[in-house]
Formats: structure tokens, sequence, C-alpha cells
């Protein structure tokens, strides 16, 4: 017995039609033929309709909590259907990887997730701004076009200025004097100097002249010469200037200087100097380069100068020179002992002793070279002191050095003595744990360690392991990526043992504690695809 079908949407099979139906379908042998026939005679009879609207007439249909399947799917752009047939119609074109949508007649493509940038202030949401596309949608571009600005009576020269009566921006001439206004042009402004009288300064609105009036310094001295030559005494009668009134007049109290070519035999005679006036020089003497050259004449080879505890003073200039004619050094000799010399290499000391209190200073703008026979031994002298210390320098400060192998520091970001060699930088004690860390665009962090115990080469984002009661370092030059140690992928900061955590450039310091987790995440906070694990054992 066949299978009984309807062919037309409303007409129902009667109870005896669907009971013969199954009896039918109970007895055959539903082999691969029997479906198929089946499947023909379905679809012959429009049981599975090929437009939906069959089924829905000119109803919508409600498929409630239910999902549809489909594949909307064409291989290029222009292998899409009629957009104006199907308005509203959403496509996917593999050729492009993108989707579309029918509107007005087209299919707008949409953007994907990857084309819209990560921020307003990305290159694809500026180029989208830029576009012609929305310059032309901008709105107002004219100051015309603003209510409140009447361009009515706008030339060359003419300016806009506020009128409080309509409230709005109006055509008015420009007052600088351009374009037919009334003003003051700027080459009207200028400076003119009066005769001298009251001082005075002032200014011409109307003409734009600044008039500048000097005082009168007429009745005042300006000048004076003394003639006096110093062979007779001063009196009132050598000052003749009537300007001048006594009291103004004081006797010389300062210093007096003569030069060598002033003092000869007679000069200074009882006449004029009386030997009551004269008493012995206790000041600091001062004696020129060129006068040295005359100390042959006073004082003998073998001779000596006692200053009696005064300071000698050669050329203040600083150019003047001690030169050994007969020997091969200049000695230095105090309290009857020789305590070191000058000769062509430098000075030659025994001993230096410092008893002022503070830290003395060897300061050369270039390197300061020891030479020494045996070794160079740092003692105590009392206290506490006679430790050797080294410069405290930071990674950072460490790294602008022009530094050659044998050079030492310690290092205060990651607290350990350090030494170059072998054109780097290497820790000479292994108490510290140093991860250099960089960054690989926006993708990964990029780990090695100064001496490669730990990565053979440069590696992006390891998997750590690190120990507890161990201190790592790791010392970052990421910018725009802050490094953060974390307690799981997307988690929060961890804190427990971590100074300076979350550094794009810096040092983060952890000491791992005893109650550490199993598992921490190191992670870029900017971008989650930067970090990996870290276990902790």
């Amino acid at each position: 017995m066949a299978i009984v079908l309807r062919n037309s949407k409303g007409t129902a099979l009667t109870h005896v039609e669907l009971d013969a139906n199954f009896t039918t379908l109970q007895n055959a042998d539903l082999d691969s033929a029997a479906v198929t026939s089946i499947a023909q005679a379905l679809d012959n009879a429009q049981v599975i309709p090929s437009h939906i609207n069959s089924l829905a007439g000119d109803s919508d249909v409600d498929f409630g909590s239910k999902k549809i399947y489909y594949a909307n799917m064409w291989d290029s752009e222009g292998a899409l259907p009629n957009a104006s047939t199907y308005h509203g119609m959403f496509a996917h074109v593999h050729g492009t990887g993108a989707g579309y949508f029918a509107h007005g007649g087209a299919w707008v493509k949409l953007a994907n997730n990857a084309d819209l940038g990560t921020g307003i202030d990305s290159a694809k949401t500026i180029a989208l701004i830029d576009s012609a596309y929305v310059q032309a949608r901008e709105g107002t571009d004219s100051i015309g076009e603003l209510t409140n600005v009447n361009m009515s009576g706008i030339a060359n020269n003419k300016i806009l200025k506020w009128d409080s009566d309509t409230a709005k921006f109006i055509v008015a001439s420009d007052v600088s004097g351009g374009g037919g206004g009334g003003g003051l042009a700027y080459t009207d402004f200028s400076v003119s100097v009066a005769a001298a009288g009251t001082a005075n300064l002032s200014y011409n609105d109307g003409t734009g002249v600044t008039t500048y009036t000097p005082p009168d310094l007429s009745g005042y001295l300006t000048s004076y010469t003394e003639t006096n030559d110093l062979t007779a005494n001063v009196t009132w009668a050598n000052i003749p200037d009537a300007n001048v009134p006594a009291s103004a007049v004081s006797q010389h109290s300062s210093a007096i200087t003569i030069s060598a070519s002033q003092v000869s035999s007679g000069t200074l005679d009882n006449t004029r100097v009386a030997q009551g006036n004269v008493t012995q020089h206790q000041a600091a003497l001062t004696i020129t380069e060129s006068q040295i050259s005359d100390f042959g004449s006073y004082v003998g080879q073998g001779q000596t100068i006692d200053m009696n505890g005064t300071e000698l003073v050669l050329d203040i200039d600083g150019d003047t020179s001690l030169h050994a004619s007969t020997d091969d050094q200049i000695d230095i000799k105090i309290g009857g002992t020789d305590v070191g010399y000058f000769n062509s290499t430098g000075l030659v000391i025994d001993n230096i002793t410092t008893t002022d209190p503070g830290t003395p200073t060897i300061q050369s703008s270039s390197s300061i070279a020891m030479n020494v026979g045996t070794s160079v031994i740092v003692g105590q002298n009392g206290g506490a002191g006679g430790g050797f210390r080294l410069a405290n320098l930071t990674t950072t400060q460490r790294n602008a050095l022009s530094a050659s192998n044998g050079e030492m520091i310690y290092n205060t970001s990651n607290n350990q003595i350090e030494i170059y060699e072998r054109s780097a930088w290497h820790p000479m004690t292994k108490g510290s744990n140093v991860f250099n860390v960089t960054s690989s665009g926006s993708s990964d962090y990029v780990f090695n360690d100064p001496e490669n115990h730990w990565f053979t080469s440069s590696t992006n984002d390891p998997i750590l392991y690190l120990r507890r009661g161990e201190t790592y370092y790791f010392e970052v030059n990421a910018s725009g990526h802050p490094f953060q140690i974390r307690v799981s992928n997307g988690g929060s900061a961890y804190a427990e043992g971590l100074t300076g955590n979350t550094q794009a450039v810096g040092t983060v310091v952890f000491k791992v504690p005893m109650g550490a987790p199993a598992t921490l995440y190191y992670q870029c906070t900017a971008h989650s695809g930067m970090g990996n694990t870290i276990n902790i054992v």
C-alpha cells in the first residue's frame, strides 16, 4: 500500500489514512531505496517547501526560543543576490572574510572587530574621522552659518564686533586704519624726547606719541680730576670745585699701592715720611712674576726667606712657576723633615692625612690611575672605618657608563656587586636572580638574564619556576607594557613579597614567601596576550 499525502496546505489527512500510512511504514522494509522513495514523495508533495513563505503565507514566523541554523555564505561580493529584492538580509562573503547587510539597494560591508582598533585614539578611528564621508557630514564649517553672526556687509579689511542690541556679531570697520578705518595707524606710534626739566613720561592718545622729559642735572657735579701730584700737602685749596663741600672730603684710610719703579733711594726720606709712621709689614706679601727674577739681587743661593709666619703669594693671577735650575726636584720640608717633593712626574709625598671633619674628595675629569709596587691596602684609622666601598649606582646609571673590562660597581636596583667583563655587566655574588624583561611589540615579553643561567637565548613569554625563600629581580624595559605579577590570568595584582609591582620601565622585586601559592601569573596590564604562568616550588 502506498503512502497517502496531500498536495495543498490546509487539507488534513483522515485518521484512517494516517493509520494506513503508519501500517505501511511498519510493514515496509525501509532500505535505502525505500527511504529515497519516501523523501522524493515528500518533496513532490511540498511537505519540505523551497521557500519558508509556503508555510507562513503572509504571516510572520515565530520560532520562540529555538534557533535557526543556516550557512548564508557567498564566495565573492559579485555573487551576492539583489540587495533591493532582499532588503535587510544578512550575508557572509568568504573571499573578503566580512559580513554584509542589504540596505538602500546596495550591500553594506560591516567592520570586523580587528578593524575597529583599541580605542578612540586608534589610527583606524582617526582615519574614519578624517574620511570624506564624515567630513561631508560634520556640520557647520563656516562662521557665517552660526546663528549669532550677521555677515551682512562683510568686505576686505572689515572685522566682526559684538552688538549687544541684536545679541550678534556684526560687521564693522577696523580701527587700526586699514581698509578705510578712521583710527590710528601703526606708523603713528612714536616716542619723543623733550628738553631737560622736571622728569615726566606722558602719552597722547590722539596722536599716539609718548613724550619723555629727562630730569635737569645741570646743577650737579658730573666729573672731577685731581691734579695734585702729592709733591705738596693736600689742602682744601687743591680742590677748587665749589660744588664739592668740605664735609664731603675724608682722609684716605685704605691700602695704598706703590709700584717697584716708584721706590728708589731717597723716595721715602724723613722729610716726607717720619720714622714713627713706618711699621713692619704683617699682611700677605704679593710678588708678581716679573719681580721674582730680581730675587737673585737680594737672596743668594743657599739662603732662605723668613716670612715670620705670614703668607707668601706668588702672582695671584695664577701663572707663576717655580723652577729648579740646578736640581731635578723641589723639596718640601716641614719641621726639618722631608715630607715630599716636586719632580718631572708631579707631586711625590709620603703621606696624606686629613684632620678636618667630612669626606676628602679627589676629583678628576678623566680616570685616576694608581700604580703601586705591591698592593693597595685599606686600613682602619681608629673608629669603625676602614672598609672599601664601591660606587652605588642604579641599573640606569650603570648602563650610562662608558665601562671597560674590570670595572666594579654596587647596583642598588638589585642589591648586588657587579663587574664589567667580556663587554657586559655580570653579578659577582650569586644571591640575586636577575631577569631582563623587554617586549616584542604588543604580543610578547622577551626574557633573558645577564649570564644565561636560565635562558640560553632570548625567550618569548616563558613559563617561570621560582623558589620560595629566593629573591628575584625583574629589570623591566618595556615602555607601554606595564609588567605585573597576578594571582591568575587576568586576575588582581599579587602583593605578598613584592616591591614595585606593575612597572613598564623599572625594577620589580619579588621575595617569594613560604606561603606563596603554587601558581601565579605575570601579565601586561594593557595587553592580556603578553604573559605566562609562574610556578612556585
